[in-house]
């Protein structure tokens, strides 16, 4: 590709180069004006046919960059047209040369007719195979006929809803005497809520492990005094096999949800733990404004709610 592009730079340089030596040269022997009104009046039309020619070499070497930096890489097709469309151009430059070297007949306007057909048809076959790459990435309407056959290259088999999603980790407590379930989700970001949420038709998304650490050292809570319920250790060295039916940890997500439960520590083992999942790298997020990493939670054994069938409650002195 970048061979392409310089390539082109090349041409399109060396050809206003040239058309700038059209000019008649002080030095020539054909030189006898005295002023630039004389000049202009016996080289006016050269002069006119030679901006004409600038602009026109201007113009699709701007359109030539414009097309290159809309392509990461260029495969033998488009190569093919990208040069075509350097040499109509110096033909329709050539063109233009004849008919002003040429007396006016049909020949010369014709060869300018068709010259110029040829650059345009040039340009759109470029352009097309700009389409085309970007059809493939899913950027322009499919069904299009590429090669002129009457047959559709490309066709819609279907479409996709893409989403930005994330995986979630949650707070948990309760008590050391219970298992603890820990809220982990697979998440999307609904604009119509302007935040993310649980993505219920995720069945399939999984998590690489799930690790645990110690919050605070100086608490009567270990590492060691827990672990993730899950007989088939499918989330990592931190698995362990007892543990309540209907607790056992799922490594894939059931409508956006995973079942990630910590095993009861026992009695007078308080405190907490960090529950690190680790995640696809495309569902890790920037949860500390720091890059994106793996989503992080607490699970707390040792405090839990008050009791929701509590009416009335006071404190007697």
């Amino acid at each position: 590709m970048r061979r392409l592009e310089t390539l082109s730079d090349v041409v399109y340089g060396i050809a206003i180069w040239r058309v700038f030596m059209l000019f008649p040269r002080p030095d020539e022997p054909a030189w006898n004006w005295h002023s630039w009104r004389e000049f202009f009046a016996a080289e006016g039309l050269t002069v006119v046919l030679i901006a004409i020619a600038v602009t026109v070499l201007i113009i699709y070497w701007l359109q030539s960059n414009t097309l290159f930096s809309l392509v990461e890489r260029a495969d033998g097709k488009f190569a093919v047209r990208a040069i075509m469309q350097l040499f109509f151009v110096l033909l329709f430059l050539f063109s233009i040369r004849v008919g002003t070297e040429l007396p006016a007949s049909a020949w010369t306007r014709g060869f300018e007719s068709v010259a110029a057909l040829l650059l345009g048809t040039s340009w759109g076959q470029a352009c097309l195979a700009l389409a085309v790459a970007l059809v493939a990435s899913g950027c322009a309407n499919l069904g299009l006929d590429v090669d002129n056959d009457s047959t559709n290259d490309f066709a819609n088999i279907g479409e996709t809803e893409f989403r930005r999603g994330r995986l979630s980790v949650g707070n948990a407590h309760g008590s050391e005497l219970r298992d603890l379930a820990v809220p982990v989700a697979m998440q999307f970001f609904d604009a119509s809520i302007g935040g993310f949420r649980v993505n219920p038709d995720d069945n399939c998304t999984p998590i690489t492990s799930v690790d645990l650490s110690d919050v605070d050292a100086a608490d009567s809570l270990a590492v060691a005094d827990s672990c993730i319920v899950d007989p088939a250790a499918a989330s990592g060295i931190f698995a362990c096999a007892p543990g309540t039916p209907g607790d056992q940890y799922t490594a894939v997500a059931a409508a956006g949800r995973y079942v990630t439960s910590l095993r009861a520590p026992g009695a007078a083992r308080t405190g907490a733990l960090r529950i690190r999942a680790v995640a696809l790298s495309w569902a890790q997020f920037d949860w500390f404004s720091a890059g994106n990493t793996n989503p992080i939670g607490l699970g707390t054994f040792g405090i839990y709610n008050r009791e929701t069938e509590l009416i009335y409650q006071r404190e007697i002195r």
